[in-house]
Formats: C-alpha cells, sequence, structure tokens
C-alpha cells in the first residue's frame, strides 16, 4: 500500500512513524516549506503561513504532550517556549528516521479520488498516485473575518492573530483586540508593555487560569488525571464547576475585572494566561463589551462607550477546511465549523475512510500532539487493514450523537465544534487500537503502578505500556516523572547558596503527601457517594430539560411506590437478557430486525400499563422498609446496566433522556426502556418524606396518561430508527417524506403517534413485497397502544 501525508508538523511526522509501525514502508508526506514542524517552525517573514508568535510558550507542560515513546529531554522546562518545541519536533525526526519520507517545498494542489486511487497534484507540476491519504494540516486554515459593521471604513491598520508575529511596529500605539481567546490574551499581554493602550472586546467573557497551580506545579500535571476525571464525572454539574471556579476567583476575581461569563466553566475552551490580572490592574489593558460599529478612527461598543484605535487586531479563529480535496463533499464541512467526521478522524463513508483519515483536527483541554498519534495509529491500522471501520450508519450516528453532547455542554461557538475531552477521547482511541492499560490487571501484578496511573497524571507513555509497539521504557518514564517535571526548576549547576534544610511537617503531612486539595476532594467524593447511597435519591431537577423529540414531561411525581415494581423490573429484564443478544448490533437486514422487534414488542405490551401505573400511581406506601427495598433495587438495575454497556455515567441532571434512550435501545431491546424511563423519573422528581396521604384521582391519571405517553415516544423512536436502517439504501425519498413528518407532530395525542407509526407499517409492507416475500410473518403489526 502507498499512503500518502499532507503535512510535516507535529501530526504529520507521528503518522509517518505510525505506518512504518503498522509495516506499511511505501510513504511519502509533502511539506510545502523547508523544514519540518508546521505551526511550531516561527516564520517571521511570511505571513500568508500561519505560524506561532515570537514570544508564544505552548499552554501544556511538556510531560503532558510529549510522544508516547519519546520523552522531552529532561533539562527542558515544563512550559517549553516555540524553540523548543521545534528542537524537539526536529529530535523526534531524527530518531526515528523520518525526514527521509518527506519532500519539502512541495504543495499539494489537488487531490481527485478516482476509482479507489487518489490522484495527488503537486505544485511542482507533478502528479502522483496512493491508495491512502492523511491530512496532517491541522485547523489554522483560513482566518475567520466577523461581520462588523463599518469595519470595511476604518482608516487605521487591520490583520488577523495569524499575520501577528511580534511586537514590532506597535510602539505608542492604541490597540483594540477583538476575541478574548489565547492568542488574543497573549497578544494583549505582549503588547501592553509598549503600545500607547490596549483594549480587548469581548461578547460573553471567559474564564482565565495559570499554566502552574498549587506548589508552582503545572496544571495538567495536578488535574489531568484519571482519578480527577471520574471525580468530576461523579460529581453534580453544579459542584464540579463551583470547584473549578472558585479556583480561577483566588487568583483573579471575574467579576471585579469584567470577565465573568455568563456560562460556566465546563461549557467553554478555558484561557490560559498567567499575566492578564497584573496588566488589569495596572490599567495596561482595558476589558470593554461587544463591538456594535466601527468608525473611520473609533470603535463604539454596546455599552456606549467610544474608544479610538490605531490598529485592530482580529483574534477570531479560523474557518476549518481542505481546499484541496475533490470533491469537497468528501470532507463536509457545515456551518460554525461542523465537520462530519467518524471519532474526529474519519469521514462516514467505508469506501472513502477506508482511503482517507484526517489528523489533529480537534480542539482538546490538553495538547493535540498525543491525540494525533493515538488517531494516527488507528488510521494506519484500518489502512494495513487490522482493524475494521463500522458500517456507515453507525458511523453517521456516532458522529449526531457527539455533536449533539457537544452541542449540549458548551455554548455555541465555531471553536468547540471539535471539542473533545483529553482522557476520555484518548481511552476510546486506545481501545480501538488496542492499547488501552487494564488498571485491574497491573493491580494485581503491580499495585503501586496501578495507583499511580489512577492518581498520576495520564501522560501519553501510559499507552504504550501494553498492546502493540508497547515500549519497554514506559513503565520507566512514568515513574520517573515527578522526577522530570522538578528537574527544569532545580539549578542544575549547583546552588549559588546553600538552601536551608526543610523542615518536617508533622504527621498528617507524612501521610497524605500527596496534597490538600487532593485530599479534600477524594474526602468530598467518598461522602457524597455515601449520601447518595444511603437516601437513595438525588434532589428535584429542573423541568426545562427536553424529554423526548422536543416533548416535555412536567408533572412532579411526590413519591414512587417501587417495592414491587423492583421485582416486575427484574423479571423483565431478564426475560429479555435471555432473549437477546446483549453484545451484538442489530444486523440491518429485514428479516432479523423484524423478528427481534416483534419479540420486543411483546415483552413491551405485556409489562406496559402494570409497570407505568405502579410507578405514576397510587405511590402511597413510604414505609421504612420499603425505602430500604427502593433502594436496593435501584443498585440493583444500575449495576446491571453499568456491566451490560460499560457506559459511563454522568450526572443525570446533564444527562439528556433522549439521548441515553437512544444509546440504552441499541443494546438492550423496547422492553427495557420503561425500566430506563422509571431510573430517569426517580432522579428528576423528590421522593416525599414519608408521606402517606393519596393525591387526587385526577392527578393520578393525568400520571398515568403522561407516563405512558412518554414510553409510547421512547418505543416509538426505538422502533423508527430500527426500521431506518433496515432500508437505509431504498426509499430514500419517502424516508425523508415521514422523517419530516415525524418531526412536525407535536407529539402531544396519540393519534398523532398512531398515524405515524402507520405510515411505516405500510412501508414495511411494500418492502417486503418488493423482496418478494410472500411470507405474511414477515409483515409484522407494531401498535403502540
Amino acid at each position: 500500500m502507498k499512503v500518502c501525508i499532507i503535512g510535516a508538523g507535529v501530526s504529520g511526522l507521528t503518522a509517518i512513524k505510525a505506518c512504518i509501525e503498522e509495516g506499511i514502508t511505501d510513504i511519502v508526506c509533502y511539506e510545502k516549506t523547508s523544514q519540518i514542524g508546521g505551526l511550531w517552525n516561527y516564520r517571521p517573514d511570511k505571513v500568508e503561513c500561519a505560524t506561532v508568535m515570537a514570544s508564544t510558550v505552548i499552554n501544556t507542560s511538556k510531560e503532558m504532550m510529549a510522544y508516547s515513546d519519546f520523552p522531552p529531554p529532561i533539562e527542558f522546562p515544563n512550559f517549553m517556549h516555540h524553540s523548543y518545541v521545534q528542537k524537539y519536533v526536529e529530535m523526534y525526526a531524527d530518531h526515528f528516521n523520518l525526514a527521509k519520507y518527506i519532500e519539502f517545498n512541495t504543495e499539494v494542489k489537488e487531490m481527485t479520488l478516482n476509482n479507489g486511487i487518489w490522484q495527488v497534484q503537486l505544485s511542482v507540476g507533478q502528479l502522483r498516485q496512493f491508495d491512502a491519504a492523511m491530512i496532517c494540516t491541522g485547523h489554522h486554515c483560513e482566518p475567520l473575518v466577523p461581520q462588523i459593521t463599518g469595519l470595511e471604513n476604518f482608516k487605521g491598520q487591520i490583520l488577523h492573530a495569524k499575520q501577528y508575529r511580534d511586537y514590532k511596529g506597535f510602539e505608542d500605539k492604541k490597540v483594540f483586540i477583538v476575541g478574548i481567546g489565547n492568542s488574543a490574551l497573549d497578544i494583549g499581554v505582549e503588547l501592553a508593555k509598549i503600545a500607547k493602550n490596549v483594549t480587548i472586546s469581548t461578547r460573553r467573557g471567559t474564564w482565565v487560569f495559570n499554566r502552574v497551580i498549587q506548589n508552582g506545579l503545572p496544571y495538567d500535571v495536578v488535574y489531568q488525571s484519571r482519578f480527577y476525571d471520574w471525580l468530576m464525572r461523579i460529581l453534580p454539574w453544579t459542584i464540579a464547576n463551583d470547584f473549578h471556579e472558585h479556583r480561577m476567583q483566588q487568583r483573579m476575581d471575574h467579576d471585579m475585572y469584567g470577565l465573568r461569563p455568563a456560562h460556566r466553566f465546563f461549557q467553554q475552551h478555558p484561557a490560559v494566561n498567567d499575566c492578564l490580572a497584573n496588566l488589569l490592574a495596572s490599567g495596561r489593558i482595558t476589558i470593554t463589551d461587544d463591538i456594535s460599529s466601527i468608525g473611520e478612527h473609533s470603535i463604539c461598543v454596546k455599552d456606549g462607550r467610544e474608544f479610538s484605535a490605531d490598529v485592530i487586531i482580529l483574534c477570531t479563529g479560523y474557518t476549518f477546511g481542505v481546499p484541496f480535496i475533490r470533491p469537497a463533499e468528501l470532507i463536509p464541512i457545515r456551518k460554525q465549523n461542523e465537520i462530519d467526521l467518524y471519532k474526529n478522524v474519519f469521514p462516514p463513508s467505508n469506501y472513502v475512510a477506508k482511503r482517507l483519515a484526517v489528523i489533529g483536527l480537534v480542539q482538546p483541554i490538553g495538547s493535540v500532539a498525543p491525540i494525533a498519534e493515538m488517531q494516527s495509529r488507528w488510521a494506519a491500522a484500518v489502512f494495513a487493514g487490522r482493524l475494521q471501520l463500522p458500517d456507515n450508519g453507525t458511523m453517521c450516528e456516532d458522529i449526531a450523537q457527539t455533536r449533539a453532547q457537544m452541542r449540549r455542554q458548551y455554548f455555541e461557538s465555531a471553536k468547540h465544534t471539535v471539542q473533545v475531552p483529553f482522557i476520555p477521547y484518548m481511552d476510546e482511541l486506545a481501545e480501538l487500537v488496542g492499547c488501552k492499560p487494564n488498571l485491574a490487571k497491573l493491580f494485581m501484578d503491580d499495585p503501586k503502578f496501578a495507583l499511580r496511573l489512577f492518581f498520576g497524571p495520564n501522560v501519553p507513555y501510559v499507552y504504550r505500556i501494553s498492546g502493540l509497539n508497547r515500549w519497554h521504557k514506559a513503565k520507566i518514564a512514568i515513574n520517573s516523572l515527578p522526577r522530570r517535571v522538578k528537574m527544569p526548576l532545580m539549578q542544575c549547576g549547583g546552588p549559588t547558596r546553600e538552601m536551608p534544610t526543610r523542615k518536617c511537617k508533622g504527621l498528617m503531612h507524612r501521610c497524605f503527601k500527596f496534597g490538600t486539595t487532593k485530599c479534600f476532594a477524594l474526602y468530598f467524593g467518598i461522602l457524597f457517594t455515601f449520601h447518595l447511597w444511603v437516601f437513595g435519591r438525588y434532589d428535584a431537577f429542573s423541568m426545562s430539560m427536553f424529554i423526548v423529540y422536543n416533548t416535555r414531561h412536567c408533572v412532579a411525581v411526590n413519591s414512587v411506590d417501587i417495592t414491587t415494581v423492583g421485582k416486575m423490573i427484574k423479571t423483565c429484564f431478564l426475560i429479555n437478557i435471555k432473549s437477546i443478544d446483549i453484545g451484538s448490533h442489530f444486523q440491518p437486514q429485514y428479516e432479523e430486525i423484524s423478528a427481534r422487534l416483534k419479540q420486543c414488542h411483546q415483552y413491551f405490551l405485556s409489562f406496559k400499563t402494570r409497570i407505568m401505573s405502579r410507578i405514576l400511581c397510587n405511590s402511597t406506601m413510604c414505609a421504612d422498609e420499603q425505602r430500604l427495598s427502593t433502594r436496593r433495587d435501584i443498585g440493583w438495575f444500575n449495576n446491571c446496566v453499568v456491566s451490560l454497556k460499560k457506559h459511563k455515567r454522568t450526572n443525570a441532571a446533564r444527562m439528556p433522556l433522549r439521548a441515553e434512550i437512544m444509546s440504552q435501545a441499541e443494546q438492550v431491546g423496547a422492553a427495557l426502556l420503561y425500566t430506563l424511563i422509571h431510573m430517569k423519573m426517580r432522579r428528576m422528581f423528590t421522593p416525599s418524606r414519608g408521606s402517606s396521604q393519596a393525591r387526587d384521582d385526577n392527578n393520578n391519571e393525568k400520571n398515568i396518561q403522561q407516563g405512558l405517553q412518554l414510553a409510547d415516544f421512547a418505543y416509538f423512536a426505538f422502533w423508527l430508527k430500527r426500521v431506518e436502517e433496515a432500508f437505509r439504501s431504498r426509499f430514500e425519498k419517502e424516508k425523508e417524506q415521514l422523517l419530516a413528518y415525524f418531526d412536525k407532530i407535536p407529539y402531544r395525542e396519540f393519534g398523532d403517534v398512531k398515524e405515524c407509526v402507520a405510515k411505516w407499517e405500510k412501508m414495511i409492507k411494500v418492502a417486503a413485497a418488493a423482496e418478494g416475500s410472500d411470507n405474511e410473518n414477515d409483515q409484522h403489526s407494531f401498535s403502540i397502544c
């Protein structure tokens, strides 16, 4: 196989190495400049090329941005200047002899997929052919210029952050910066020392934190661990955000400095800067509101103030694009930089995905280099045939779910469309590649090392401990991490004065050497988990969350009698796991789907009314012994679901019911949807505190009807999705019409659901007839009520 790699930056170099590890040696990497390094190759004379600024220092520490089998030199600083990063990249290329695969000063002008072969047109006039391609050009492509009233009338200098190199030429000028991301803050901090004044305009504000935190350690070495990631997942959304925002406020009061945004900490990609607070306090930088209009020499903001300016610097990000791909639809890019890539790597088409991968097009809270390396290992294994991709439908569904998750967590912005959580995303790809560390097995072999992996920083070396292409020095690199972090801060040439002997800090310090913050976090996590276990419930949540397809369930259920329901749930659950293969996906064949749906449908009808009536009415029995049964039954079911699905649970307040129902339905079938609905209701509504007073009969009836209707929607959504998969390749026009009709239904009456189901029943019969099936058993009727 012949592979083309475009770009010899941080992502391109690891892509070359990944291909070599998979046995692919016929590789050509095209780099349009004369050096490797990509963005980190500082080029002050070429304004049209994306590059770092002269003063750029990385926002992640060297150990967290390292390649998994090549640690940076121990003497390099923890936060490297771009010159150190460039030197490290060159050392990596020399160590693995990667330069021989690179053709410098060669730009790819056009790539066309023709009969499974890539036709690559080069700037030197040659036309090359390849079996597969890896695009490693990153996301700093075309500058994003916002539409601002009067921008074209400004008489001063206008430039984008992509064109900025250093402070020269800005002395004694009035600088107005648009945006408040990392580039805006870096430029503002640098120019504040030599410019007349610097003003930063922001629409939303932002959370700003420092590179170093407690004890002078890098922030990612402290917070980017599996323990901390697990703790943030089990804590309620509000408490997790409060914890981080409190840390930010300790350094700088965001309210007082005009930086506090309306969104919470975990709803954005936070900015990193160490000097902003001092410059704001000294008046060298001013924070102002969003721009309303721009004049010839002045700028008006929405709060009514007016600022004079000589220079406007647009730090507004970039638009994603791969302009040399033909046809452009192979990598579809929508508005707001929404790009359709399976796991942010492969186009959702098996025909294209086996021949094309996009590397490094992500925005993590962490470093891109380790993620690009993991993506390259996965892509190379797919190209070599060692790993297979799922079908097109599964890839499209995963893209839709990921996009929905991003929209739920982050505010709408072009930079959040490729946002990924560092540790979960790395683990997900590592599991696909086969290099995810097995902590349970490691704990049996070496408990101390396993605990270090769990509580310590999740450095890239952990993904070379096991699996194919493991690195025999990975364990040494992980164990030596504390020394590697502290060594650059020590005086390597010998101390110039005698350092005082460190005094003993007492028994508590000797017993808890991992710091006060982690002690508090561990204590609070255990306390909160114990509280949930004892009381068996969450507090009432807001009723503004969407349930299923934009419907709302706003009737609070004060108490739930679940003792009898628990036994029914167990029976229903056990019947289903005996009749359905939990670990496999439904195959897109009509016969198999029909048979499975018919079986699920029978269980659904059998338990429907009894379970929902028990959940939503007659909930007057609240004795202590039944509360205990409630906790026991809920715990039993949670353990079953977690063990079957391996589903990483998050706070119920921020897990929409629709997404969880659809995800669980793939694994356990339609009959289990009732149980999931019950579990969500259990967490959404506060149980009564021992009241035994019966509710009004009308309220009982209303609750029953709304609960049954909610269950109908969930089951109908599951069934609709399965039928759509079965006929994905045919009846496209009819399917689009039905889906459009489905979206318009208000879902307030059972008749609407019945009518839409009837249309789908008709479609199934037509499809069966088209296949020549005369068997009436294949034409099942799936009445909802």
